[in-house]
């Protein structure tokens, strides 16, 4: 999935008027990343909810409720006067970038509707230990994303900014299927169990906190766009704003699979707490040593010339950033090991508040270094992105973690380490 961003930024800098298509792909993708936000959580809530028909039912009805709104509402965002008044208001740029935004926005009304569709049905395969089915979903989504770049690209039918969206969704809409076909048996597993009532209420209890720790978290990025665009060296920061974005998400890929993988394998009395923990800081070095080998050698200009296509000029100017935020990596694993434990304990309004304190720390530092000093918009974001993961991570720890009462360690572990690897 995490590779999704960094192809469309490579085909993109690859076609005509790169600068102009990879800065409107950057503003249409942080506005359907804000907009999908209230249901990016959803496999963790069918994960730890659906245990029955009467759950599955309820979160069922819920979840698709929830998504397809969503994207009637970016369908409403896109009429014309209501983009008018919106380009009005937070796009101040040239025609042709907002024209190009427009057309973008249409690919993705699908997006949010599917998302929530396959992350829904993705967590019940994980409930039911068939996680390689999610790869082969993936996979799905991929091949589909480049077949469709490359039959639709040679027609010129569309700029490069609203093709990738396109295929983007192609890919989506793809997966989800794949996904829903697959859960079929899961499916009616769930339906011969009895499982105690849930309600509604109970749902909402449970997954507004997650819904808003997504919201706040993902506005991190319309926020870095809108600075980007306010920013000294405006056109060239939005440019290489995708790159930046993609690249720190395929680190932080890994640990949004490590959440559902803690989820599922820590136990109800956290019996494998100490093994999970000792994975966690071995994928928190991992991630740390294979940043910094592409980042800080000489491999990045191969990395960023070669595979993204980028000019010198860009190359130099989004190399800075990347190695301003070298730590990243290690606060993400950190980050994704706290907000499991206390999503398992149901202390969901924990990680709200840590996504509250990352986006605190991001404006404050945005605010400072766009008026108080002449930084370019690349760098302010990579310094400000930096401050806010260390920020979530402070509070995270200072937020304190109780096992539950039951709970029972012992020198023997539930689990080995193969089989935390292998999940």
């Amino acid at each position: 999935m995490a590779l999704e961003g960094p192809f469309a930024s490579a085909m993109l800098t690859r076609g005509p008027n790169p600068e102009y298509n990879l800065a409107a792909f950057a503003i249409t993708f942080s506005v359907a990343l804000l907009i999908e936000a209230p249901i990016l959580m959803m496999m963790s809530v069918s994960l730890s909810l659906v245990k029955g028909k009467n759950s599955y039912e309820k979160l069922r009805k819920f979840s698709h409720l929830i998504s397809f709104s969503l994207s009637f509402l970016l369908f409403l965002l896109i009429l014309p006067n209501h983009y008018a008044f919106f380009a009005k208001l937070f796009l101040d740029l040239d025609e042709k970038l907002i024209y190009l935004i427009h057309i973008s926005l249409m690919t993705f009304i699908p997006w949010p509707g599917f998302i929530g569709y396959r992350r829904f049905h993705q967590g019940l395969l994980i409930g039911d230990n068939k996680n390689k089915l999610l790869s082969f979903g993936t996979l799905i989504r991929f091949s589909f994303l480049t077949a469709s770049f490359f039959i639709l690209s040679p027609l010129n039918l569309l700029d490069g900014a609203p093709l990738a969206g396109l295929c983007l969704n192609f890919g989506v809409v793809s997966e989800s299927l794949f996904i829903r076909f697959f859960t079929q048996k899961t499916i009616r597993k769930l339906k011969e169990k009895v499982d105690s009532p849930l309600g509604y209420l109970d749902i909402i209890s449970f997954y507004y906190p997650l819904a808003l720790t997504t919201i706040v978290g993902l506005s991190t990025q319309p926020i870095t766009s809108y600075v980007a665009i306010h920013a000294a060296y405006s056109l060239k920061s939005l440019a290489v704003l995708p790159f930046l974005n993609s690249f720190m998400f395929f680190f932080r890929a890994l640990c949004l699979s490590f959440q559902e993988i803690i989820l599922s394998l820590l136990g109800d009395q956290h019996e494998n707490y100490d093994i999970l923990k000792d994975f966690s800081l071995k994928l928190a070095a991992g991630l740390s040593l294979l940043f910094f080998i592409l980042v800080h050698t000489p491999i990045n200009f191969f990395m960023l010339q070669t595979v993204f296509g980028f000019s010198k000029d860009l190359s130099d100017f989004s190399l800075l950033p990347l190695k301003v935020m070298s730590l990243v990596p290690l606060f993400s694993v950190y980050i994704c090991w706290r907000r499991s434990l206390f999503i398992s304990l149901k202390k969901t309004l924990f990680s709200t508040y840590a996504s509250f304190s990352e986006v605190f720390a991001i404006c404050l530092t945005l605010f400072y270094f766009v008026n108080f000093t002449s930084v370019n918009g690349a760098l302010c974001i990579g310094i400000a992105l930096t401050m806010g993961r260390a920020s979530s991570s402070l509070c995270l720890c200072l937020l304190n973690y109780k096992p539950p009462k039951q709970a029972i360690f012992t020198e023997k572990k539930i689990l080995s380490f193969s089989e935390v690897n292998k999940a």
